[in-house]
């Protein structure tokens, strides 16, 4: 319907310049807008198994696995994860403070899988020094890491994820 409907536009805008027609006929037609789709959400053992895939043996490995676990955990948005402080963190309590849409602040419970990741995380020798001593999830070069290097890591993970579920033997 978009690509006719453009096409009507602009044959007519041609015609009524050539003075073929008097009346643009295409003036007041609206394209259609394609309904956005939601993302898909992942079932519990899908989960599971991206947390699972992290490799542990390694230090961006065990800051990916701290923060699916926390992701998962609190059920937080991956702006709020990243803009999450050291000082937002109560892991003896099991809780944390997440600054949401709107700058509007919320409590989060921290399960038990996403405490013990975290504190393992923050342990972690081999952790980037923060460059601002506050954030918790942080890139190789020691600055707070984003939501766009948050989704790309979930993406790669999940890509791979799904290559190894369709290709066993590869």
């Amino acid at each position: 319907m978009r690509t006719s409907t453009a096409k009507t536009r602009r044959k007519s805008s041609a015609q009524v310049e050539r003075a073929e027609l008097t009346a643009h006929p295409g003036r007041g037609l609206r394209a259609s807008k394609t309904p956005r789709r939601l993302p898909g959400a992942l079932s519990a053992p899908e989960c599971e198994r991206l947390i699972e895939s992290c490799d542990t043996t390694r230090p961006l490995g065990r800051r990916n696995r701290a923060l699916l676990e926390f992701i998962y955990s609190a059920g937080s948005r991956a702006a709020e994860t990243a803009a999450l402080d050291l000082a937002d963190l109560d892991l003896q309590r099991g809780i944390a403070r997440v600054r949401g849409k709107g700058r509007k602040d919320r409590l989060v419970a921290v399960g038990a899988k996403a405490r013990e990741a975290l504190t393992t995380h923050l342990a972690d020798p081999l952790r980037p020094a923060p460059r601002d001593g506050r954030a918790i999830f942080l890139n190789a070069r020691g600055g707070r890491l984003t939501t766009t290097q948050i989704y790309t890591h979930v993406s790669i993970e999940r890509l791979r994820e799904v290559y190894e579920r369709s290709h066993p033997h590869a």
